[in-house]
């Protein structure tokens, strides 16, 4: 079976010309299972503005496999009609299946089986253009700055642990657990950060509405 990259038009970044911007609006982290509609009216939103303003929003394809994205698609089928969204598609992988374990459980969110082959099967006839890249050390590179940034006492995300409640030890067993993690895909590191106090997750950022109560970023 021929990989995902075979069968559409190639676009390289280093060919890339013109306005054009990486867009995060798809990001699970978005989603807000308790709105769900809400969650898909804003990245709607940025994405148009970006379109329009940029002209041309490369994205994440592990992300088009996020409820975000199913729900999206949904209102918005003709979202791969022009060339204005670019994703970008890792060479390591195959098919768009593979890039499930990017993201959180969808059947979490209540999409069974049939609605992810479905959705799957809607994006393979839907993109024509693809940008191919390649995983290469970017794992290692980021753990190193994560770590080096953990280990310095004077920086923003030390500091922001400690406002945030966490002690010496919790930053040495943060470092030690970063160390081993596979960061190949950000599934894990998500995962583990969801498993952290809420304060700690989002530190001095976090912010309560003072009329919804939610705290938010």
């Amino acid at each position: 079976m021929g990989s995902f990259l075979d069968a559409r038009e190639l676009v390289r970044a280093e060919d890339l010309r013109g306005p054009r911007i990486y867009s995060t609006d798809l990001l699970p982290s978005h989603f807000d299972a308790d709105d769900q509609a809400g969650s898909v009216d804003v990245a709607a939103r940025a994405l148009k503005v970006k379109i329009l303003t940029k002209g041309q929003v490369t994205l994440n394809s592990a992300y088009l496999l996020s409820p975000m994205a199913i729900l999206l698609l949904d209102r918005h089928p003709d979202l791969f009609a022009g060339p204005a969204i670019l994703p970008a598609f890792r060479e390591d992988k195959t098919a768009l299946a593979d890039l499930l374990t990017s993201n959180e459980d969808l059947t979490r969110h209540g999409f069974d089986t049939q609605r992810i082959d479905d959705h799957i099967a809607r994006l393979d006839g839907m993109i024509s253009q693809v940008m191919p890249w390649s995983l290469g050390n970017i794992d290692e590179r980021f753990r190193t700055l994560l770590v080096s940034g953990l280990e310095n006492g004077g920086s923003l995300v030390a500091r922001a642990l400690v406002e945030a409640g966490f002690a010496e030890g919790d930053i040495t067993n943060l470092i030690a657990d970063l160390r081993t993690m596979p960061l190949s895909e950000s599934i894990n590191l998500r995962t583990y950060i969801a498993g952290l106090p809420i304060a700690v997750q989002c530190g001095s950022a976090c912010k309560k509405d003072p009329v919804s109560g939610v705290i938010g970023v």
